[in-house]
């Protein structure tokens, strides 16, 4: 830096700032204005095709809005509505609000940062401001072209931390000015936004213990100044009690095992662990608080060193199995001597006490993540999201502190032009759903360490290449992700779909006995291991699976058909007879109930019945070549030749190469001794 303290004119720094706004909007759309018509993934499928969400977006009025107002989430929700409401279901539209919200989380964070440095006592010695404004700007660079953003970006479910950010980052904004206008209307507009973070993000309840640390940083408080902070902290209580309320902060009341092999252990006294409770003195406890804690050393280094080959990274990060291995005891020694250290920066004066502030808000955001354990959150990218502000607070001061040389600027506009490069890169992973999982699933290294939670990935490609028709290698990739999740009943309901797809039953029955074993409440697993049983006629079987998922579903008409169809293969005629009567009384337009109904009537020989079925068949379905051929047997068994003659006629002229009903034409001319008005005319 210069020796001597440097100042720039107001008409100075608003050219200056025009012209980093500009460049950061440039920067954004260059890196985001390729995305906006990727497909929608798997993790943002939920949202484009959410009927409640569009509903209630459609019908959005003002009371509905301060009914929903105080509900746990409700800011993400009505960004969502008001997407619906303004655009209807554009997924070009989704993806544009979150890019903006990107954009503006980087415009905010980087008026934060020079409003913090223009307030603070920060410099011991000389500084130059027009450097200083400049190092703000490369520093918002390296947020909005750092790879965190694109995975939080680019899927639409992530759209709670971009809003958790946004407000999260308006309420220190607030703050700052607050304290520097001394003006009481920024204490409202402050703890407006910091509700609205809460509201989006619960992790965002952290903001005031930053605030708190921030402020001896801001300089020596006058009174009023003071009376200012102390208000501004009183009026923070109530969104913290609110939150507390909603159940927002998850606090510890049960924790979800983490590690494989203990969850298998868990599953020798029960098949189905999901409600399993840990007690806060357990061994489980403390190695979820080990493994939340390892996450804040993946997202330090992650955020300051994006590793292409970390940007998969699953919760929660697998146990250890060494500490003599170096990524192991880098984490376990940082996460010893971190908070020391920041402490020491704290005391210290300038721009040591900054640095102290940026490596405590990472620490600060640590605390919510020793309450939540997600198991299927794919990213921990997105939750880095929160903290990606502090890095870029921690690399301009670092860039402030330590180059005090011009080779500073080489070295930071060469990092930058290096972020957006792997982001543009990584950002192809998007266009399609099975480009990302492929992408991701690559990344993931499989051995005795890997999460259970790695199977996510896994099983959204393998969703992926279902969809698409490649059933043999959704089949290997389901495989995989039942290897590393063996307690997901939904990878095993999938994977047995999938084999169902191929033909292979055999293994698409035995499949769907372990996915129904470990969710015996769930109809559509017992539902499809019916239908596999029937495909092999093995009805008995199949009427018993049928019978579980009526019991489980009764609204699942099909399963009631498909359970008289059974019944009837298995030679139960009265029984079926009975429950496609009962099925015709729930769904009366079903008209494949009323054929089959036909048919059973057939067999019973019941002839006046079966021709009452199939006349309601045709009703409803004109076009049915097989329900006229057997209405037309059926008149033939009562002896109404001339109706008979019409139906088979019919069938005959919807399909003229339909061999039975060629072959009851010549038994009803037989029986009729006349000649058919169809053969008259050969």
């Amino acid at each position: 830096m210069s020796n001597q303290t440097t100042t720039i004119a107001p008409s100075e720094e608003k050219t200056i700032t025009i012209v980093h706004i500009v460049s950061l909007c440039i920067l954004v759309l260059a890196l985001y204005a390729h995305t906006i018509h990727y497909p929608v993934d798997s993790l943002s499928d939920n949202i484009m095709n959410n009927s409640t969400l569009a509903a209630f977006g459609e019908g959005f009025t003002w009371t509905t809005f301060q009914y929903r107002f105080l509900e746990a989430n409700s800011v993400v929700d009505f960004s969502y509505y008001a997407t619906y409401y303004f655009f209807g279901n554009s997924l070009t539209a989704f993806r544009i609000v979150n890019i903006l919200l990107h954009l503006f989380n980087t415009l905010f964070i980087l008026f934060l940062i020079r409003a913090v440095l223009k307030k603070a006592s920060l410099f011991e010695d000389s500084y130059n401001e027009n450097e200083i404004y400049w190092l703000t700007f490369f520093g918002a660079a390296f947020f909005a072209l750092h790879p965190i953003g694109l995975y939080t970006t680019l899927p639409l479910i992530y759209r709670s931390y971009l809003l958790a950010t946004f407000f999260s980052v308006l309420t220190i904004l607030s703050f700052v000015q607050l304290m520097t206008s001394e003006r009481p209307s920024w204490l409202i507009i402050s703890a407006l936004c910091y509700f609205l973070a809460v509201q989006a993000e619960p992790r965002a309840l952290v903001i005031p213990i930053i605030i708190f640390f921030l402020n001896f940083t801001l300089g020596p408080m006058s009174k009023k100044t003071l009376l200012l902070f102390l208000v501004q902290m009183l009026l923070y209580l109530p969104i913290v009690y609110n939150a507390f309320q909603q159940g927002q902060t998850f606090l510890i009341v049960q924790w979800e095992l983490v590690s494989k092999n203990v969850l298998l252990t868990a599953t020798q006294a029960a098949i189905d662990p999901t409600n399993v409770k840990i007690s806060l003195t357990s061994v489980p406890f403390f190695m979820s608080l080990f493994n939340q804690g390892a996450m804040l050393f993946r997202y330090l280094y992650i955020i300051l060193i994006p590793d292409l080959s970390l940007l998969a990274i699953i919760t929660p990060i697998g146990l250890p199995m060494t500490f003599w291995t170096w990524p192991e005891w880098l984490m376990f020694t940082s996460l010893m001597f971190l908070p020391p250290f920041v402490v020491i920066l704290l005391i210290q004066k300038g721009l040591k006490r900054f640095l102290g502030i940026a490596l405590l808000t990472p620490l600060v955001f640590l605390i919510p993540e020793l309450l939540f354990v997600q198991k299927d959150n794919t990213f921990i990218l997105a939750r880095a999201y929160l903290m990606l502000g502090s890095g870029f607070i921690f690399f301009i001061t670092i860039a402030i502190i330590l180059m005090r040389t011009r080779l500073k600027w080489l070295l930071i506009v060469g990092y930058i032009i290096f972020l957006f490069v792997i982001s543009l890169g990584q950002s192809v992973t998007f266009e399609t759903p099975m480009a990302l999982w492929q992408d991701t699933c690559a990344k993931i290294k499989i051995d005795a360490r890997t999460p259970p939670s790695a199977f996510k990935p896994y099983f959204l490609l393998g969703n992926e290449l279902a969809t698409k028709g490649h059933y043999k290698d959704a089949v290997n990739i389901y495989t995989t992700a039942a290897s590393l999740n063996p307690l997901n009943a939904t990878t095993y309901y999938n994977l047995g779909a999938a084999y169902s797809q191929m033909g292979d039953y055999e293994n698409a029955i035995a499949t769907y006995l372990k996915a129904s074993a470990l969710a015996p409440s769930n109809a559509s697993i017992s539902f499809n291991l019916a239908n596999a049983y029937f495909t092999i006629k093995e009805y008995n079987k199949a009427i018993v699976f049928y019978n579980i998922s009526i019991q489980k579903k009764f609204s699942n008409i099909e399963a009631h058909h498909n359970l008289a169809r059974a019944l009837y293969h298995s030679g139960q005629l009265d029984e079926a007879i009975e429950k496609y009567k009962h099925v015709i009384k729930i769904k009366p337009s079903l008209t494949i109930a009323h054929h089959n109904l036909g048919k059973a009537l057939i067999d019973k020989e019941n002839w006046k019945e079966a021709a009452l079925a199939f006349e309601k068949a045709i009703q409803l379905n004109p076009q049915s070549v097989f329900s006229h051929h057997f209405l037309a047997k059926t008149y033939l068994e009562l002896n109404e030749k001339d109706k008979a003659f019409q139906q088979v006629n019919e069938a005959l002229a919807l399909k003229k190469d339909h061999l039975p009903s060629l072959e009851l034409l010549k038994q009803i001319t037989k029986k009729a001794g006349t000649i058919s008005p169809q053969n008259k005319t050969k």
